[in-house]
């Protein structure tokens, strides 16, 4: 069984491209996901598909459209996009949000002969990006580069209603 990724480690926001190849032709190939969110330990979110191999011994995550699972198109980031949490520790997934740490997820991949797993990266900013938060006469969060370059983006957003 051979797995290509494309991008084992990306941004949150960036496409990645997965297909499985050197499978017995004509069999399954069950695909899961599993990742916790870096800032909240405890709780799981999980997601799986189940797909048919075609006659070549391939499974192109883009092309084939899952037989069975937690989504129902041909889509590379079908398990990204349809992690659903399936544990809990009881902890507030969104209290202590942080861009800091990437989400780690670990892909697994099960035919008939063979079982493997890649971990996968996902990341909310690059390394040299600096992050301050600003609380001043506005709450803000600045983001710029270690080494600023000649552009600068600002960004307001609306109020708090007074």
């Amino acid at each position: 069984m051979k797995i290509a990724i494309d991008k084992k480690e990306a941004f949150v926001d960036e496409k990645v491209h997965i297909s499985v190849s050197e499978l017995p032709a004509n069999t399954q190939l069950k695909a899961s996901l599993t990742m916790e969110l870096p800032w909240c330990s405890g709780e799981e979110f999980s997601s799986y598909a189940t797909f048919q191999v075609d006659e070549s011994g391939t499974v192109d995550f883009d092309e084939a459209v899952p037989v069975e699972g937690s989504y129902h198109t041909a889509d590379s980031m079908g398990l990204i996009y349809s992690v659903k949490q399936s544990k809990s520790a009881g902890n507030n997934i969104v209290q202590g949000i942080s861009i800091e740490k990437p989400i780690l997820m670990n892909l697994r991949v099960e035919s008939s002969a063979e079982k493997r797993e890649v971990l996968l990266t996902r990341r909310f900013k690059s390394d040299n990006l600096i992050v301050k938060p600003i609380h001043a006469e506005f709450n803000g969060v600045l983001f710029y580069p270690q080494t600023p370059a000649k552009k600068t983006i600002l960004m307001l957003g609306g109020s708090d209603g007074q």
